[in-house]
């Protein structure tokens, strides 16, 4: 596709990048979805939403900086992903597991723990059990109980499905592009 083509559809460079993270983030968002689609306590989706998108940064810092580049604009509230834990805050809240006051505050709390937490994935320092503590801490700030968040947050995660060759490869590439991240202990 020639340069000037991508400006029929699109008036600036930086509309590309948001559109681009916002498909990532959102088709990310579709498989997790997918993978906790039987569970009906909303706590353990929220805290299986957060640590996966966490963990998919680890492992692929390209996607992560994508995503967490987009974060912050109308159009990314607005996503598939804002949807996702909009949805699972108001259940919660239903269920007795939540107890926030005001639902875009609880919202922002949410989505900007993510994306600070999917910077700290990509841009280092690497800390293994990031996802966790994230979790159990936002679990915490809705209103669940400090025992609930620590079990919810450290639970298994369910399979998302295996990712495609052409997927493994990008990844692999990706990686062997990027440093070594550092470890923090």
């Amino acid at each position: 596709m020639a340069n000037g083509t991508v400006y029929n559809y699109f008036r600036s460079r930086e509309e590309v990048k948001e559109a681009t993270g916002v498909e990532l983030a959102d088709r990310f968002s579709d498989k997790i979805a997918t993978a906790y689609a039987k569970l009906d306590n909303s706590a353990q989706r929220v805290t299986i939403g957060m640590r996966w998108f966490v963990r998919h940064a680890q492992e692929d810092p390209v996607w992560g900086r994508a995503v967490s580049q987009i974060f912050g604009t109308a159009k990314a509230m607005k996503s598939i992903l804002a949807n996702y834990i909009r949805t699972d805050l108001r259940l919660g809240k239903k269920q007795g597991h939540f107890t926030y006051d005001d639902e875009h505050v609880a919202l922002d709390l949410c989505l900007a723990t993510v994306i600070a937490a999917v910077r700290t994935s990509t841009e280092g320092p690497f800390i293994s059990e990031h996802p966790e503590k994230c979790a159990e801490m936002v679990l915490r700030a809705l209103g669940a109980s400090p025992s609930q968040s620590k079990r919810f947050a450290h639970m298994a995660l369910p399979n998302l499905g295996e990712p495609s060759d052409n997927e493994k490869m990008s990844i692999a590439r990706r990686k062997r592009a990027l440093p070594a991240p550092k470890v923090r202990k």
